[in-house]
């Protein structure tokens, strides 16, 4: 009879049930298999049919070692004769093994294959074999990533319900396992389920398990059978699905009867994040607030995403990335990536990609549409889906390392797709004496790592076991459900405990302590830190479309290609240093080098640049070529002496005899100060890229550059251009105080710098440098402080690495009193000497001055007070010792990244692994010729291998500035206090004679 019964109307083990579940997502599928396991019967209800949820989850191993207990509950309980088979075989379906297997594999699978034996040689989740954390946030103004691979989880051979966790914080914040579609995941149990309930129709048993998936509770006040001790009971009908006019519309199926189901013992409602059924029985969800310590105090949970799928091979990868992006104003926000895919399977990549706070896809606002719109017509909803679509593809090509072109080539058959995630949660998850409300219906967390889905299948569901547990154990029901009901609540707010910092954080959810003190110790930044947010733009946004966060089944194919080869390795440059880069036609490129001569710290430079691959040199310089070495000399492809290459049209005039032979250079380069304004004016008469000519004055005229520097609010001296004696005394009586600096125009680093110290020695210094309009100098007060330099990489213009030492004794002291010794340290430390305001104040002034790519180097001074002022910029390396230090503290040749750097456009971050240090020679005696060095070879055995290298001073040989001289002692060490004191103890130790004669 049983088989010639509508399924409708067959109500054998409906009425009255143990347990009954509305809503047929994860949660309630799993609590179903709980009951049955623990000899219950399950009734389940369902509106939307078969599991169609398109998203991918990232799983705890705990899922799988719960279905192998509930497999082993089953077979235990009902023998194998009661368990389900797999297609059309004998072949037991075991829930664990149909999940994961060692001896299956994973791949592109449809779950119904699996899971009816047609695949048998595959499984239905894949393992994780790359998991990985870019941290793309800008730091102290600078682009930095920091990418840190993680080991990713083994799985277990077996599961093992021992290693089941209770507590859902620990859960959430270890480690996913495996990956899978939550479809098919949720199709595994639904099946189960099914071929039970099937098995014991068919079989004339009562049945374990009924189903009702096209169904809902009566939706009037009929649905609800409300007894008098608060007990509920349920009536449900059966629906048809339609779509009505372009929307899906859901009515009582035509002639349908009421099903009864009657009282259950426990009945739980977990339909998703906005339960009608729950509401209606009197539950309110309230929402979250979490205090970003931004001085706002708590504010709603809350963040926008866009999600989408493209048909891109992720493979078995969780990538996360977390980036910093700019409002208008400059004010910095986080945002978060996520890329998922699944193993062997190259049509998985869903990216879903977070949506700064301050965007708002406003067409009018950026131009696409004009001014009065319709904000309803096609034309408006056009301008605002392209925006979405550029900002989307934008950030998914930074996370897959691909151009925005690119991703915009391969299929997308979802997305992308705007919506919302409000964290809210209910007071109490007990809902009448008999039912609860559970998974997303009690309470939403963040979802970036499927933290709902764990809560509810690993969480939730399991409390309906230990429910069953308590009962078995005599426990009273009102006892067990009120424990049922606190547990709920415990696992959600963990849940929202764990989410809090993918709000404003620094390290996102499930990596783990491990794994974040990994995370942290690589990338430098706490986990703690956090980023700013606001909620205004973010309702605008919402005004200009609407979101439908639960519209999985509308896909909208764009066509492309499958991406079915293995993503590009990750790139060691931030994107936004990538996208400054000069882009090469061809593999090989001419670069046409100036050099003012041909003395050692030149040729440094050249080999630098020859150094880069695919380099063809043409070197203009004064002198023969027969005066470089061989190494240098055999690779060059032409040399032009030239006589002066201070002059542009010099350059111009050997830049076309290059041509002769090299054809057009593709770079036109020159590390020298005093060149730059002449580059910049031969490459702006040549047509090649580079620093302009208004930058490259801005830089090299002294009075230009502290005005730039003023303008932009960066601390400098106070100062005056002197183009006379008048000029000079003039201001020395403005400022009406003494020590002044007076020093050239044109921006020199060290060398003719003048202290004095009273009006008459300013008149005596100035009636001998005999100013005028074309040979100005600079007078400006003199700092006291600790003078220290920051040197910056930038590419593009966007400043992306830096340095910085500080000098041991007073640097003009230093070169008023040769017999004072000068020391540099560059520590090991970031902060020391330039803290984060300092490093800001440098890379303002490079934006203000208008610096390109390359080298800078900034000198500034620490005052007294602890403020900071700068006193120059050069647009070109610094000072040899400098180089020196930074080569020693970083590990590498920093004349071949600056090479790199002008010449290809590209700079990969470098780790500082050293604290690097410099002394140079104090001097006795009055002569200039060096007649002997005292205490050098003591202290280099005391020293030991702290001294890495030595520029000894030559006997009979002139003396000059130890800075341009390039006589000094290089120590290295891990520690900077160690460095600091080997400074200390060669100053002290060795010193320079100096005589008349050698």
């Amino acid at each position: 009879m049983a088989a010639h019964v509508p399924h409708d109307e067959d109500v054998r083990g409906v009425r009255d049930p143990d347990f009954l579940a509305l809503g047929l997502g994860g949660t309630s599928m799993l609590a179903m298999l709980w009951a049955v396991a623990m000899g219950r019967r399950a009734v389940g209800i369902e509106m939307r049919g078969d599991p169609f949820l398109g998203v991918h989850w990232n799983v705890r191993a705990d899922l799988y070692h719960q279905l192998g207990l509930i497999d082993r509950l089953m077979i235990e309980r009902y023998g194998e004769d009661r368990i389900p088979r797999r297609g059309e075989g004998n072949k037991l379906f075991r829930l664990a093994e149909t999940f994961y297997s060692p001896e299956t594999t994973a791949g592109d699978i449809v779950a119904d294959e699996v899971i009816d034996n047609f695949d048998a040689e595959r499984h239905i989740s894949g393992t994780i074999h790359h998991v990985e954390f870019i941290d793309d946030r800008w730091r102290d103004g600078v682009p930095n990533r920091t990418v840190t691979l993680l080991t990713p989880p083994v799985p277990d051979e077996r599961p093992d319900e021992m290693l089941i966790r209770t507590d859902m914080t620990e859960v959430l914040d270890g480690p996913s396992t495996f990956q899978g579609g939550a479809s098919t995941i949720l199709v595994l149990l639904r099946r189960y389920l099914e071929k039970m309930e099937a098995l014991d129709l068919d079989s004339d048993f009562e049945p374990r398990v009924r189903l009702f998936t096209r169904h809902r509770v009566v939706n009037t006040p009929e649905g609800f059978d409300k007894h008098e001790d608060g007990r509920i009971g349920f009536r449900v009908e059966a629906l048809q699905e339609l779509d009505y006019k372009g929307k899906f519309v859901r009515i009582r199926q035509p002639g349908s009867k009421l099903i009864e189901i009657g009282v259950p013992e426990l009945f739980m409602i977990a339909q998703g994040f906005h339960s009608t059924d729950a509401e209606r029985l009197g539950f309110k969800q309230e929402d979250v607030a979490v205090d970003h310590h931004d001085g706002r105090g708590p504010v709603v949970a809350q963040a926008d995403y866009l999600a989408g799928l493209i048909e891109a091979y992720v493979g078995g990868r969780l990538r996360r990335r977390i980036s910093t992006e700019f409002d208008e104003e400059g004010q910095e926000f986080w945002v978060r990536q996520i890329a998922v895919g699944h193993e062997e399977d190259p049509e998985i990549g869903w990216c879903l990609v977070q949506v700064p706070d301050f965007k708002t896809f406003d067409p009018i606002r950026e131009g696409l549409v004009p001014e009065g719109t319709d904000p309803q017509s096609p034309e408006f909803f056009a301008a605002y889906d392209t925006l979405v679509y550029d900002f989307y593809a934008q950030q998914v090509g930074d996370i897959l390392e691909m151009s925005k072109e690119e991703v915009k080539k391969i299929q997308t058959v979802y997305g992308p797709k705007l919506f919302t995630l409000i964290e809210r949660v209910g007071a109490n998850a007990l809902l009448a004496p008999n039912g609860v409300v559970a998974g997303d219906s009690f309470g939403n967390g963040h979802f970036l790592t499927s933290g709902g889905a764990m809560t509810g299948m690993i969480g939730h569901s399991w409390r309906v076991y230990e429910y069953y547990l308590a009962r078995e154990a005599g426990v009273p029901h009102e006892e067990a459900i009120r424990k049922l009901a606190d547990r709920i609540r415990s696992d959600t707010h963990a849940w929202l405990h764990v989410s809090a910092k993918e709000y404003s954080e620094a390290v996102p959810i499930n990596f783990g302590a491990e794994r974040i003190s990994q995370i942290e110790a690589q990338g430098g930044i706490s986990s703690s830190a956090r980023s700013a947010a606001i909620d205004a733009t973010r309702r605008q946004r919402h005004s200009l479309a609407p979101l439908n966060p639960s519209d999985w089944r509308r896909l909208f194919l764009r066509n492309g290609k499958v991406y079915s080869v293995p993503l590009p390795e990750l790139h060691a440059m931030h994107p936004a240093l990538r996208s400054q880069q000069p882009r090469k036609s061809v593999a090989r490129i001419t670069v046409a080098f100036v050099a003012p001569d041909l003395k050692p710290a030149s040729l440094r430079l050249i080999q630098g640049a020859l150094a880069q691959p695919g380099v063809t040199m043409g070197l203009i310089a004064p002198g023969s070529i027969d005066e470089l070495p061989e190494g240098i000399r055999d690779r060059l492809g032409t040399f032009v002496s030239v006589p002066d290459v201070q002059h542009a049209e010099q350059i111009v005039q050997a830049v076309g005899q290059l041509k002769e032979t090299l054809g057009q250079p593709g770079r036109l380069l020159g590390a020298a100060p005093e060149l730059q304004v002449p580059l910049a004016e031969a490459r702006q008469k040549l047509g090649v890229e580079g620093l302009s000519a208004e930058g490259a004055r801005n830089f090299r005229d002294a009075s230009i550059l502290r005005q730039q520097l003023a303008d932009a609010g960066i601390p400098v001296p106070r100062f005056a251009r002197i183009e006379s004696v008048q000029d000079g005394l003039a201001f020395g009586t403005e400022v009406g105080y003494y020590p002044l600096v007076v020093k050239p125009n044109e921006g020199a680093w060290a060398g003719n710098t003048y202290r004095v110290d009273s009006e008459e020695e300013l008149s005596s210094l100035l009636n001998r440098l005999r100013p005028t309009e074309e040979r100005p100098l600079i007078c400006e007060e003199f700092i006291e402080g600790r003078e220290c330099t920051l040197e910056v990489i930038s590419v593009g213009g966007v400043p992306a690495w830096f340095s910085a030492t500080r000098f041991g004794a007073e640097f003009l002291v230093a070169l008023r009193n040769p017999r004072t010794a000068l020391t540099m340290t560059l520590p090991r430390e970031q902060d020391d000497p330039a803290d984060p305001l300092v490093r800001r104040m440098g890379f303002a002034a490079l934006k203000a001055l208008g610096m390109d790519t390359g080298i800078s180097s900034m000198r500034w001074f620490r005052r007294v007070d602890g403020t900071a002022v700068v006193t120059d910029v050069i647009a070109s390396p610094p000072v040899e010792p400098i180089v020196s230090l930074m080569t020693l503290a970083h590990g590498t040749d920093m004349y071949r990244v600056w090479g790199n750097t002008v010449v290809n456009g590209l700079f990969a971050p470098i780790p500082r692994l050293y604290a690097a240090g410099a002394a140079m020679f104090r001097t006795q005696g009055e002569g200039t010729i060096v007649s002997a060095v005292h205490g050098l070879a003591e202290i280099l055995h005391e020293l030991g291998d702290l001294v890495v290298e030595v520029q000894e001073p030559q006997i009979g040989q002139p003396w000059s500035d130890p800075l341009t001289s390039g006589r000094f002692v290089l120590v290295r060490h891990e520690e900077t206090a160690v460095v600091d004191k080997a400074l200390r103890r060669i100053a002290d130790s060795v010193w320079v004679e100096l005589s008349d004669h050698a």
